[in-house]
């Protein structure tokens, strides 16, 4: 059984902590029938979506048959190309809006691609029950991309590769969303496709601020033919 949820993980005076699901998309959500059956067997008040999207595409009855999706794209985007710059700008845009929310307390970055693997009250208690974010984050020797001109910023004996696909609580997703500097240097100085494997990682470790782990997602992850998204 997932532990329950600490005490500490709850917002004061705002009832049970919510968890943010936030898609980065291309355009619609081809597996919003999954997520749809997902957020049903939901309890009202313990969740919230957040979609960025294309730039002028709306969530409707016209382009989702959930009605959790409705309306839930966020009012401003970039045009997003893959290993870009612009796929972070969309996921500090994604954590931005559901900060403020206060009753927020978890941020989950999905892809469209990605499917629940457990049902809601289980992926509910066990994230609430973490005090720590969820990141894919390791060493590898035979990376070679890592660009002296980064440092002293980004130093190479904390340059990590990892999944962008996260989980962080509130006091880490407001660091990616203030951040002022770690992306500017990765803007500058990171070729394509490193930006987008290794920014969401870099950003929590160049901070120095521990409480992250390498732990195995409980979302299954799905590559499709010309997806935005690796995985």
């Amino acid at each position: 059984q997932p532990p329950a949820a600490p005490l500490d993980a709850l917002p004061p005076s705002a009832g049970p902590g919510k968890v943010a699901f936030l898609f980065l998309a291309r355009a619609g959500l081809p597996l919003d029938f999954l997520w749809d059956a997902f957020f049903r067997n939901g309890e009202e008040g313990r969740f919230s979506v957040y979609v960025h999207s294309a730039p002028g595409f709306v969530l409707d009855r016209t382009t989702t048959g959930s009605p959790y999706f409705y309306g839930r794209q966020l009012a401003r985007a970039v045009k997003v190309a893959w290993g870009e710059p612009t796929m972070v700008q969309a996921e500090k845009m994604l954590f931005a809006a559901a900060l403020e929310d206060p009753a927020n307390q978890r941020f989950v970055l999905l892809s469209d691609s990605c499917v629940p693997l457990y049902n809601f009250s289980y992926t509910y208690t066990y994230l609430m029950g973490s005090p720590k974010s969820i990141v894919d984050s390791f060493t590898d020797k035979t990376e070679k991309r890592y660009n002296p001109n980064m440092s002293p910023v980004i130093r190479k004996d904390k340059w990590r590769k990892g999944s962008q696909w996260v989980m962080l609580i509130r006091k880490h997703a407001e660091v990616v969303v203030g951040d002022k500097h770690v992306f500017q240097v990765f803007r500058k100085h990171c070729k394509m496709v490193v930006t987008n494997a290794l920014l969401g990682q870099k950003l929590v470790n160049a901070r120095r601020l521990g409480f992250v782990f390498r732990r195995k997602q409980i979302l299954v992850r799905f590559s499709f033919p010309h997806s935005l998204h690796t995985h």
